[in-house]
């Protein structure tokens, strides 16, 4: 983007800010108008304040202390001069105690009552109000009251408790409990006129602070009630919790007697502190400097007390009785302008309110008015991004942004459905189904009558039609169209146009085209020649239309049509390109596989008959619908994975030699090496008739003689005819024979020619440096070192492969061969038969699969492993083995056993082959479920009707192996 474009875009808005920006500033005005007028109401607030608070705080503590001490000083006033006080026996004053707890219960603020006499006795009763009190006594945790007796004459205190109903509960007596009233200041300075509220004391009964209301009767005795300063603190308590102030009830003498903070006393009290709270020691200097800060008066003081302003005033309080008392009272200025911030607040929240619901109004008025064009930016800026899903646009009443949105929209669609073409096209492997595409798109955008793809025919002489479409035909038949000669001389000069000039061709309804099969006769036809990546035409993309559309094809979707069909041809020679490369790929396979079976004539077709026999047993299990198989399925490329690798399964044949694939008898090597044996039998036989001869060499052989030639001879027939029938290794050998072969393999024969005479070099290095001696006897049938085969080329020894080469590349002994027990095979060839598969292997996966191929090596050279995991050449188990590698193996055993090619066997029935493969799912080499398959879906009956001789098929009883099979 250029700078001045930067800068220009810089300090733009979009337009509903600029419209909620004009109204929200409005709304403010309003507001801020609103708050200042608010404001300047506080300061008369804050006068207001300043008067009525304290008097309001002074009129409820006095009312307080009337309401909660009132009754301590009438009942003071009543026992001052009733029975109690004139009762001089000790016993019978217990009998006041239940009127005297009944009092208790019910002044909640008393905590005792008491008596002291003026001869030093004294009664009192007390309400326990906590455990401490009670330890302190050392009375239970059951009582609620205590009554306390002393009797001067026994020096003696009674204590008796009792429960919250007064009933007694337990009486006791303490000795020498030294309290005597009379010492009490309450005491001394009790008047018979009117009772009195003492100075705060330590009362050691009760082990609290408190005060005592006291009057003295006529007789001299003392009646007085004890008060908690803890409970008188509660009566200066604020009762709004919220606020932050302090009030202190003292005397001239700076005896604290209440505080708002009654925990003060609580913590004074359980540490028995018995000194009175003077106000200088509360820890709260606000407090403790007040009687030195603010004087006593009608006016309040502001004071800062640590960063904080605090209006604090001292006022005389007349309480009960008119005691006065000071009070200081001290509240935050903050406090006192809380009516006056509620006011505010309320303001304030009013004007945010009005804003909040001013604010949607304001941002749905401007976003209406500049919601089309928002969405015609965002609808540009997503096809900029190439995302077409956005198609909600509002239809604007402004004419400009009208047009400009249903041109974006216009672009969008044909945008999105030019790349939603190329995207599929660019997935779809299928050539026919990309030019469906192809025409189909091409109809859509132009409303054309009909829509032609034509593709040069390999020969070049023809245009061969791919795809038709009519209207109201749908989809023509292709094969039943004409192909379009390009030697047709009426097509001279469009072929010229088209093939040489490569522009389009455009020809009216009247001009005859013959070839070409169209929705009207009056329609136009225009054909757009499609062009590989060398401009070479490679066929002609073709729309009929009529006059009314003729400006719509030729000159509004001219160019869409153009990039169409260019983009068409590069996908169509794509795909051709691929679809060439994989037949030839098909075809070398192919050949491949065929090679391996002309190699060895014995083997026949087997290569070409696996891929046949496992794709249809692989396709039996994806049609199965129930069972171990209901959920197996293949896409088409692993299809084509399958395919490759069946074809390709004994690759690794062409590394192994014919004559130990085709080895027919255990003595065979590049010839049967059964004559050279034969050759030593027809010596031997000789020499047993020249030994008579030799014997007899002056005159005629009896009857007796000509009987020992034919006995010796007939003799070394039965030996031969036995090591021929065991060469055959057609059937088990026995240990029998194994001894017979031991036997005759003793018997020797003259050798006179030196055996290493006409040999190669590589045979004459198998020999020893020990020389010939001409006449020995040497073994009939031997093991010699000459027979031990060394390796051309050192096999590689992963180890990956259960399979492992032997020390020599073969061992061509004579008896070594002849005892080999099974087959014609000795261990060394079987391990070069079986290499094919390492062999298979590696080639396989030393070739650049595509991704989607990457298991090929795996499928084809797996068809000889075993589900139990014994098979070759890597041991895999059933787990590890794809299914179509499963598949591969029954296949692979089903066709050996059928091939009527082989030399080593006779081909077997199909019923023999079928009980075989029974025997090898038992021993865990081929997988149950597959070859229940097998016989289940019919599979091994219809390859044998197509791939087997006749005569090999008969009737198989399925049922018998199937009810064999569980998995």
């Amino acid at each position: 983007m250029p700078s001045n474009e930067k800068n220009n875009n810089k300090f733009t808005l979009p337009l509903h800010l600029h419209i909620s920006t004009i109204f929200v500033v409005l709304v403010l005005v309003i507001c801020g108008v609103q708050i200042w007028i608010t404001q300047t109401g506080l300061t008369k607030v804050l006068l207001n304040a300043n008067e009525n608070l304290f008097e309001r705080i002074a009129g409820e503590t006095r009312s307080k202390m009337s309401f909660h001490f009132g009754p301590a000083f009438n009942i003071v006033d009543a026992y001052s001069a009733g029975e109690l006080v004139r009762e001089v026996n000790p016993d019978l004053r217990f009998s006041f105690v239940p009127e005297l707890a009944a009092q208790l219960r019910a002044n909640k603020h008393i905590f005792s009552l008491k008596a002291a006499f003026p001869d030093g006795e004294w009664l009192a009763v007390v309400r326990l109000a906590d455990d401490r009190m009670r330890a302190h006594l050392g009375i239970g945790p059951n009582a609620e009251y205590a009554a306390l007796n002393y009797d001067v004459e026994t020096n003696l205190l009674s204590i008796r408790t009792y429960s919250a109903h007064l009933g007694l509960l337990k009486s006791q007596t303490r000795e020498n409990f030294i309290h005597d009233p009379r010492a009490m200041r309450w005491y001394r300075s009790s008047s018979s006129v009117t009772a009195h509220v003492s100075k705060p004391y330590f009362m050691s009964i009760l082990s609290r602070t408190g005060v005592t209301i006291h009057r003295r009767a006529a007789n001299g005795t003392v009646f007085g009630a004890d008060i908690l300063l803890d409970q008188v603190s509660q009566v200066l308590r604020d009762s709004d919790e919220n606020r932050d102030a302090m009030r202190v009830l003292y005397d001239d003498e700076f005896n604290v007697y209440a505080y708002s903070q009654p925990e003060l006393f609580e913590v004074r009290d359980a540490l028995r502190q018995s000194m009175p709270l003077k106000l200088g020691e509360i820890s709260h200097p606000l407090i403790s400097n007040t009687s030195s800060v603010v004087e006593f008066g009608t006016e309040a003081k502001e004071i800062n007390y640590q960063g904080e302003k605090w209006v604090v005033k001292v006022d005389k309080l007349r309480g009960t009785r008119d005691q006065l008392f000071n009070l200081v009272m001290a509240v935050k200025s903050e406090q006192l302008l809380k009516d006056a911030n509620i006011v505010a607040k309320r303001s304030l929240i009013g004007s945010f309110f009005a804003l909040l619901i001013a604010l949607p109004c304001i941002y749905y008025l401007s976003q209406w008015l500049a919601r089309p064009i928002r969405q015609a930016t965002q609808k540009a800026r997503a096809i900029q991004h190439f995302n077409f899903d956005d198609d909600n646009q509002e239809h604007s009443r402004v004419t400009e942004i009208k047009a400009m949105s249903d041109s974006l929209t216009v672009m969008q669609s044909t945008i999105k459905r030019f790349l939603s073409l190329t995207n599929s096209m660019a997935k779809e492997n299928d050539l026919e189904r990309i030019l469906e595409l192809v025409c189909v798109e091409t109809a859509d955008a132009t409303s054309a009558n009909s829509t032609y793809l034509y593709l040069l025919s390999k020969d070049e002489k023809y245009l061969d039609p791919k795809f038709i479409k009519l209207r109201t035909k749908g989809v023509i038949d292709v094969t039943t169209q004409q192909r379009l000669p390009l030697d047709e001389p009426r097509l001279a000069e469009d072929v010229e146009v088209f093939f040489n000039q490569k522009q389009p061709i455009y020809s009216k309804y009247y001009e005859a085209r013959p070839f070409v099969i169209k929705e009207n006769e009056t329609d136009n036809l225009l054909f757009i020649p499609l062009m590989d990546r060398s401009k070479k035409v490679i066929g002609g993309l073709g729309l009929g239309f009529d006059e009314e559309h003729e400006s719509q094809v030729l000159m509004d979707n001219k160019e869409y049509l153009e990039t169409l069909a260019a983009y068409a041809s590069v996908t169509i020679e794509t795909q051709t390109m691929l679809a060439d490369q994989r037949a030839l790929l098909d075809s070398f396979i192919q050949v491949m596989a065929g090679a391996i079976d002309t190699k060895s004539p014995y083997t026949g077709n087997h290569c070409q008959r696996v891929p046949v026999l496992t794709e249809m047993l692989t396709q039996a299990a994806q049609d199965s619908t129930q069972g171990a198989f209901a959920d197996f399925s293949m896409n088409k490329e692993q299809w084509e994975e399958l395919h490759i690798a069946s074809w390709l399964h004994d690759c690794g044949k062409v590394t192994t030699p014919e004559h130990i694939i085709d080895k027919s008898t255990k003595l065979e090597t590049i010839y049967n090496r059964i004559h050279e044996v034969r050759t030593r039998f027809e010596v031997l036989k000789r020499d047993a008739e020249l030994n008579i001869y030799r014997a007899k060499s002056s005159g005629q052989l009896d009857k007796q003689d000509l009987e020992a030639i034919r006995l010796a001879q007939e003799e070394l027939d039965k030996e031969f005819a036995l090591i021929a029938e065991i060469n055959l290794g057609s059937e088990f050998l026995d240990d029998d024979k194994v001894t017979r072969l031991e036997t005759i393999a003793q018997r020797t024969w003259q050798s006179t020619i030196d055996p290493r005479l006409g040999l190669s070099w590589e045979e004459l290095a198998r020999y020893s440096d020990n020389s010939f001696v001409e006449g020995q006897r040497v073994p009939l049938l031997a093991d010699n070192e000459s027979h031990l085969v060394a390796w051309e080329k050192e096999p590689l020894r992963e180890e990956r492969f259960v399979l492992k080469a032997g020390e020599h590349q073969n061992n061509q002994g004579e008896m070594y061969n002849l005892s080999i027990r099974k087959g014609t095979l000795n261990p060394e060839e079987r391990y070069i038969i079986n290499s094919h598969m390492i062999e298979t292997l590696r080639m396989l996966e030393s070739l650049p699969f595509p991704r989607h191929m990457k298991n090929v090596p795996l499928l084809a050279g797996s068809h000889h492993e075993k589900v139990d995991g014994t098979g070759y050449p890597l041991g895999l188990k059933v787990s590890e083995l794809p299914l179509p590698a499963r598949a591969m193996a029954i296949a692979d055993v089903f066709e050996a056993l059928t091939s009527c090619d082989r030399p080593y066997k006779k081909a077997k029935m199909l019923s023999e082959a079928i009980k075989i493969m029974s025997f090898m799912v038992k021993d865990g080499h081929l997988d149950p479920a597959l070859f229940k398959l097998f016989l289940t879906s019919g599979v091994y009956r219809d390859y044998a009707q197509a791939h087997i001789d006749d005569k090999q098929i008969d009737d198989v009883d399925i049922s018998q192996y199937v009810d064999q099979l569980s998995y």
